[in-house]
């Protein structure tokens, strides 16, 4: 098959990272594949030396002299309410679909489901949604409604993540059930057995570097926490600039604070246990991480938290509840304070890792990508 991956940026994310994943692994079974970044460059490319050097990057883009121009035309027609650029780029991209003659698209995420329903390209979108669209609609309203109504019905097929997701775009923009297929995203972790019985017990949590996340709150517990028990650190990675008041506020802590990493698994295998208390999530990369590694997370019940973590033995962690949107300090340091305290509890959850892990095999994530795609590139789009 020839397959065009569409993504918005190449920023590091869990979209992004996962894009680089299965390109790469579809690539490797002799499809041929491309990726079209719709927003080159903002926040920023991190994610481009993940691709494997034989996968074509492309993205609109014009000499210094046509781009000043378009600048200065795009500024005037702007306040028209008329983007000059994203008409160009609309025109740029038909001619390369045109050109590229390719089976399918394998688009990853909303802004660009958005962006390629308005193009009425002759091709099949299979499109996967990485959003938790429960929290989306209680920050945007009818917005986020209007959003989705405007891709719903052009998109041939989706890939869902979390059973959230499906639900809401089922019970709330009617689309059928036959329109959907559940395929978590895989890894390329073998499953490590870490021998995590340290003198200083470690928590630890990877995640972008905003409030949303949960930071706050798990600053505050681990202050309350360190009171208590003084033979306990914290690592905590993905903040970048965002970290810098805190670094001065919580200097009297052992907290590790690493602004960023793309290898997130030494790190991790430092953690007796990791900490995800985000106030909204899809499928988080760093849980599966944390499973691959064998190590328990304590997490908030939101996207597919739940399921993630729960196999026929029981839980890998501990999930904890929202009070009024955000995580509730008291069951976060409580949960905390219970593994440290009970050890039988914590070498249980980390025997379930490994069934939990299990549903996330790159091979068997990708065998279903490519079995879906396949059944697509013989639908005919007018």
């Amino acid at each position: 098959m020839k397959i065009l991956f569409v993504i918005n940026t190449l920023g590091y994310g869990g979209a992004e990272v996962f894009t680089a994943r299965l390109a790469n692994a579809l690539r490797s079974i002799k499809h041929e594949v491309t990726v079209y970044v719709h927003n080159y460059g903002f926040d920023g490319v991190a994610i481009e030396s993940s691709f494997e050097k034989t996968i074509a990057i492309r993205y609109f883009k014009l000499n210094a002299l046509f781009t000043l121009l378009m600048w200065k035309i795009n500024a005037v027609t702007y306040r028209l309410g008329f983007s000059f650029k994203e008409f160009v780029n609309k025109v740029w991209f038909k001619l390369f679909i045109k050109k590229g003659n390719f089976d399918v698209i394998c688009n990853q995420g909303i802004v660009t489901d958005e962006w390629l329903a308005q193009l009425n390209l002759p091709i099949t979108i299979v499109s996967t949604i990485h959003e938790d669209f429960e929290y989306l609609y209680k920050k945007q309203g009818e917005l986020l409604t209007n959003r989705i109504n405007n891709f719903a019905n052009r998109i041939n097929h989706f890939i869902y993540l979390s059973e959230k997701s499906k639900q809401y775009l089922i019970q709330k923009h009617k689309l059928d059930e036959s329109k959907f297929t559940k395929i978590y995203n895989g890894f390329n972790y073998p499953y490590t057995w870490v021998n995590n019985k340290k003198e200083i017990f470690t928590f630890g949590m990877i995640a972008r570097g905003t409030d949303d996340k949960g930071w706050p709150e798990l600053f505050k517990a681990f202050e309350t926490l360190y009171v208590e028990k003084k033979n306990i650190k914290l690592i905590a990675i993905g903040g970048q600039n965002y970290f810098n008041h805190f670094i001065e506020q919580y200097q009297h802590l052992p907290i590790e604070f690493i602004p960023s990493t793309s290898e997130p698994m030494p790190y991790i295998q430092q953690f007796n246990v990791g900490i995800l208390p985000s106030i909204a999530e899809c499928l988080p990369n760093f849980v599966v991480e944390c499973l691959a590694n064998s190590i328990p997370v304590i997490a908030t019940d939101v996207g597919e938290v739940n399921n993630m973590i729960t196999c026929i033995d029981g839980k890998a962690g501990i999930l904890i509840g929202l009070s009024n949107g955000r995580v509730n300090h008291d069951l976060l340091l409580s949960a905390m304070r219970f593994l440290i305290e009970n050890e039988d509890k914590f070498q249980q959850l980390k025997q379930n890792t490994e069934h939990c892990f299990s549903n996330f095999g790159m091979e068997k994530c990708v065998q279903a990508y490519e079995s879906k795609l396949a059944e697509f590139t013989k639908l005919k789009v007018k």
